[in-house]
């Protein structure tokens, strides 16, 4: 009886363990990157999923301000989806609530006090980045869709908020253009390093080389 009892114990051991390492394995390091120049004060939130569906994210990425906008509007955040905050995620100075995903701006432009690195070689005058580790299974084999929007926090300014509609029926994938449905949103891959431009239908996607490296201190928030 014991002997029988363990062997079922060690197999509900066995098929726990096997589905926790699948589930791992789906989650893939998944960059998006919105070009678009703003001022002191402005924040670029990610929104998107497959469809009217969420795509399970986890953030690993911690800048050096761990007060900063990015690091307590990325706590809790669980999800890339079309709405704004999730209850479990953070606010900024406890009281600005998140309106989607955290990006990080990254620049190469020197006047900045921190100008930020780019692992990928892939550094521009003002990129906004969500640097993830995303659910591969819950996209459509591979690809979702995205929009920026954008927040204003300096004193009498009103908030842009969403992107324009974007006319998108191409992407650049790896050096090929390849074919995507025109939903008015831009298209990204899981896994890769996506550029989407703010209020423009050009797409590029490169697949990242390195999906499990330990990338904490990639990034600098500027």
């Amino acid at each position: 009886m014991l002997v029988a009892m363990s062997r079922v114990i060690i197999a509900l051991v066995l098929v726990l363990c096997c589905a926790l390492t699948a589930s791992a394995v789906n989650f893939q390091r998944t960059i998006v990157a919105i070009s678009k120049y703003t001022d002191w004060g402005q924040n670029i939130f990610l929104r998107g999923g497959h469809g009217d569906e969420s795509i399970r994210i986890r953030h690993e990425v911690k800048t050096q301000y761990p007060q900063g906008f990015f690091d307590q509007t990325s706590e809790g955040d669980l999800y890339l989806g079309w709405g704004g905050a999730e209850e479990t995620q953070g606010r900024y100075n406890r009281n600005t609530v998140a309106q989607g995903t955290p990006m990080m701006h990254t620049t190469n432009d020197h006047s900045f006090d921190h100008t930020n690195s780019s692992l990928l070689g892939l550094v521009g005058e003002s990129l906004w980045l969500a640097d993830l580790y995303m659910d591969c299974d819950q996209t459509d084999n591979g690809w979702f869709d995205f929009k920026g929007y954008m927040v204003d926090l300096r004193p009498g300014f009103n908030s842009e908020g969403w992107e324009h509609y974007i006319g998108e029926t191409t992407c650049n994938v790896d050096g090929d253009d390849v074919d995507v449905p025109n939903t008015g949103n831009h298209h990204a891959k899981c896994g890769y390093f996506n550029l989407g431009i703010w209020n423009n239908g050009q797409c590029w996607a490169k697949k990242l080389d390195y999906q499990t490296m330990l990338f904490r201190s990639a990034w600098s928030e500027s």
